[in-house]
């Protein structure tokens, strides 16, 4: 068997395989043979051709018997140049160029397709250390006030204010809305009752905060708000009036937030704590997304086609399952190959960079973590079982453990460079 391959490019592989008939003489009789012992002609039992039966069967049949030997030749010498040349195809390929004229010639094929490509001499050296500039924000007091707001508007109360009170920003409102048509007429059937709203926040605030301020229970309001592009004219009759009474941050109330906090300082602290350690994961993801970046850039190749289409493709689906309605074809379907080429880049690039690096993840690391997590939350056990035994969620688990593993050993090459920005300089966009 005679074996030539062209590279077109970093992926894709044209193969040539020929073949004498000596070399294919043996296969092509067993074929024959295969074909005979399946064979059914009137009067004589299945499989047992004889004399001038046989050669008519096999006159009459040549063009069958030879494409039922094509279809198996192709794949065995294929396979067996694959082995030769130690090449593992990613796609099925597409044969050409097919030479077989049956009994007594030879047999070659020409077939194109596609490998994962050699990045071995595309990697970028990383070994000398490579700056990460990103930014990390530092937590300010203003964030820890406004999450201590946060947990006292959670354990608030309600307190009912009487028929003289005068209506703030801020309070809550029980009242009943009524359609308006377009002489001001209230539209049957189209009354809300006893809606409960909060004056100044969501959609009551500016020019629909107004009218309410300083008003009273019982008193109606017209107002128009914005629907289906336009604006609907409503009538607001106020039956209840609420204020939002919070709890008084005192050493008693952060130790029913949680026993575990001694006073007021200690509650400060752990939300403190809590707040950076977000905003560190924060620069940990920007961190790991500019290393990414550095690879994907640096390392100069193009991802196998047939990969970068697949990937394309699901992502174009699952996109379309999740948003109903029209879509621009043309823009999506720029959009998702310039992701796709990036990702199916960045996956080659991972592999080789684990193979190389010996990152790996046993099963055993996996159990481990469970079992950590089982004694960390030991009320939650069968919870936590329940969740892990499917394949899926351990999976996960363990792609995000490997991932982990992964950039903790390529720290030892990346220095994150941090700028510390405090949050109230964050610029607002």
């Amino acid at each position: 068997m005679k074996i030539s391959i062209k590279n077109n490019n970093d992926y894709e592989i044209k193969m040539t395989v020929e073949l004498s008939w000596d070399d294919i003489k043996d296969d092509y009789n067993s074929q024959v043979n295969k074909e005979l012992s399946n064979a059914k002609v009137k009067g004589a039992r299945k499989g047992r051709l004889r004399g001038l039966q046989k050669e008519l069967w096999l006159k009459n049949n040549k063009d069958y018997i030879n494409s039922s030997f094509v279809d198996f030749a192709l794949n065995k010498y294929f396979q067996n140049a694959l082995q030769e040349k130690n090449i593992v195809p990613i796609n099925q390929g597409q044969v050409s160029k097919l030479d077989f004229s049956g009994e007594n010639s030879k047999f070659g094929f020409v077939i194109a397709f596609e490998i994962r490509p050699n990045i071995n001499n595309k990697i970028p050296d990383y070994s000398k250390k490579v700056n990460i500039k990103t930014n990390r924000y530092i937590a300010t007091d203003k964030d820890v006030n406004k999450a201590i707001e946060d947990i006292r508007f959670k354990h608030a109360t309600m307190k009912s204010l009487n028929k003289s009170s005068k209506l703030k920003s801020g309070h809550f409102i029980h009242a009943d809305f009524t359609k308006l048509d377009d002489k001001g007429n209230p539209i049957l059937d189209s009354i809300l009752p006893n809606h409960q709203i909060k004056i100044g926040e969501g959609l009551f605030v500016g020019d629909l905060e107004k009218p309410f301020i300083n008003k009273k229970i019982g008193d109606i309001v017209n107002i128009k708000i914005d629907q289906e592009s336009r604006e609907v004219p409503y009538s607001v009759k106020i039956n209840k009036i609420e204020e939002q009474i919070l709890p008084e941050l005192t050493d008693k109330f952060v130790k029913m937030v949680d026993k575990n906090f001694k006073n007021i300082g200690d509650f400060k602290e752990k939300i403190n704590d809590n707040i950076q350690f977000n905003l560190d994961n924060e620069n940990k993801k920007e961190f790991q997304n500019k290393v990414i970046e550095y690879f994907i850039d640096k390392t100069k190749f193009s991802p196998p086609k047939s990969m970068v289409e697949n990937y394309k493709s699901y992502l174009i689906e699952d996109y379309k399952s999740k948003n109903q309605g029209s879509y621009d074809e043309e823009k999506m379907n720029s959009e998702f190959s310039e992701i796709s080429t990036k990702n199916i880049k960045w996956l080659l690039v991972r592999e080789f960079l684990m193979e190389k690096e010996k990152v790996f993840l046993k099963d055993s690391e996996v159990d481990s973590q469970i079992e950590k997590s089982i004694k960390d939350s030991p009320n939650y056990k069968k919870d936590i079982i329940k969740f892990y035994n499917d394949q899926s969620n351990r999976d996960k688990l363990k792609e995000d453990m490997l991932n982990n593993k992964f950039f903790s050993k390529l720290e030892n090459y990346f220095i994150n460079k941090t700028k510390e920005i405090p949050t109230d300089k964050i610029k607002k966009s």
